[in-house]
């Protein structure tokens, strides 16, 4: 496992300014994707980073910048003058990107913002994105917890659009040796709120230190199911649900 991570580190520090890791490991490289608007950053300060869009505005206020456990204010202006503060149990420290869109077709504005964990190399990649859905005249909020997430998460397949949930397993394969995975869930949305698709596989594609897009096949249904519940056991003890989502309101 540890030999696996250090050359994926390796990797991602090498690619940093070529493709994301989503992109060069995606389970559906030819979906059409969902056109976004990526908010600009203003000058941020000690204690404030102010992210706006064209319709929308996303502020972090940051009590203490020197305390990584204390939860960071985080803010959503969306049109028609409707706030939202976005709660949770533990707010990550730093403020990633936000994207304007329409997710669920309605013609109205949605809003996605990333939270970064911090960390180096594959941990830098792990964020919580949280999501503010229109939902007739109000707004929903979910939040999952995923690997390397950007605007090429956010695909329309077979006339729905969906998002992409990205995990990293390791788990033991046919040939008797343990090998690293990304494993992807495809979430939906009802009532403006994200859900697992249960009529949607879990895509597993396996590291090989190049871009793949190939689904394996190093691995039974029964090793997947094994690997899978290795994941939400970690997943459950750091308070996250299916190994996917955060509670948030």
């Amino acid at each position: 496992m540890r030999k696996h991570l250090t050359l994926l580190v390796v990797t991602l520090l090498g690619a940093a300014h070529a493709q994301s890791l989503l992109e060069n490991y995606h389970p559906f490289p030819k979906a059409s994707r969902i056109p976004v608007e990526t908010c600009q950053r203003s000058q941020p300060t000690e204690l404030q980073t102010v992210l706006s869009c064209s319709r929308v505005k996303v502020t972090q206020n940051l009590q203490n910048p020197e305390d990584f456990d204390l939860s960071p204010e985080v803010l959503l202006d969306l049109p028609r003058g409707i706030q939202l503060s976005v709660q949770m149990d533990l707010i990550p420290h730093f403020l990633g990107e936000a994207y304007q869109t329409d997710l669920n077709g309605d013609n109205r504005t949605d809003v996605i913002v990333t939270l970064l964990w911090g960390g180096n190399g594959l941990g830098s990649e792990r964020s919580v994105v949280v999501f503010a859905i229109s939902d007739g005249e109000t707004y929903q909020l979910s939040a999952i917890d995923s690997l390397s997430f950007n605007p090429s998460a956010l695909i329309r397949r077979n006339g729905q659009n969906q998002i992409l949930h990205t995990a990293f397993v390791n788990t033991k394969s046919i040939d008797g040796k343990n090998h690293s995975f990304f494993v992807y869930n495809i979430l939906k949305i009802e009532n403006g709120l994200l859900k697992l698709d249960p009529a949607q596989e879990k895509v597993w594609i396996q590291y090989k230190y190049r871009p793949n897009s190939i689904p394996t096949k190093l691995l039974t249904p029964w090793q997947k199911q094994q690997g899978w519940t290795e994941y939400l056991k970690w997943t459950s003890e750091d308070r996250m649900t299916q190994g996917i989502f955060r509670k948030v309101q």
